[in-house]
């Protein structure tokens, strides 16, 4: 057993050197600190000097606001035929704009379709789309609502086009009902 006990320490990772202990404390490396005075002028400089003119409700109103990025957003597919039911993806093609797709509340489309339902993603909005049966070649505009009641427009965001084909973007039709 006390075998077992001794070969415990190096089954854990655990191993125990004795050396030979001093207690002279001369023996330890007593080299000086640097003069505190140099660290404060270090200190000094490398911090910013923040700007006392905005108030704190400023800064955290422009981190809530959405960025209007003034309708550089674009849909693909953006092309369907009367009576399809797909889906498509909002994206923006401006790489610089920080998008909070969570923010967006509402997507009004003027044209003869019907946005069923919209799902937030990382870097894109999933839209469900249907076409009106009806509808005739024309283009569809969206208005892009925002939590913070922004407006983005999106002119000609969808092509209805009695020859256009969804493909594999097709999906079910009773989806939007």
């Amino acid at each position: 057993m006390l075998k077992h006990i001794l070969l415990l320490p190096l089954l854990t990772g655990c191993i125990i050197v004795e050396s030979d202990k001093s207690d002279n404390w001369e023996d330890w490396d007593t080299a000086e600190w640097e003069d505190e005075s140099e660290w404060d002028d270090d200190w000094a400089q490398d911090t910013a000097t923040t700007d006392d003119t905005t108030s704190d409700t400023e800064s955290t109103e422009d981190s809530t606001q959405s960025n209007d990025v003034n309708g550089s957003y674009y849909t693909v597919p953006n092309q369907a035929a009367p009576g399809d039911v797909f889906m498509s993806a909002l994206r923006s093609s401006d790489e610089s704009a920080t998008i909070d797709w969570g923010d967006i509340v509402n997507i009004t489309p003027y044209g003869a379709l019907e946005i069923c339902e919209f799902t937030p993603l990382f870097d894109e909005l999933l839209l469900t789309i249907k076409v009106d049966p009806e509808a005739t070649n024309s283009t569809v505009d969206l208005v892009i609502e925002y939590a913070n009641g922004d407006v983005d427009l999106v002119e000609d965001g969808f092509i209805i086009d009695v020859a256009a084909d969804v493909g594999s973007a097709a999906t079910d039709p009773t989806t939007c009902d």
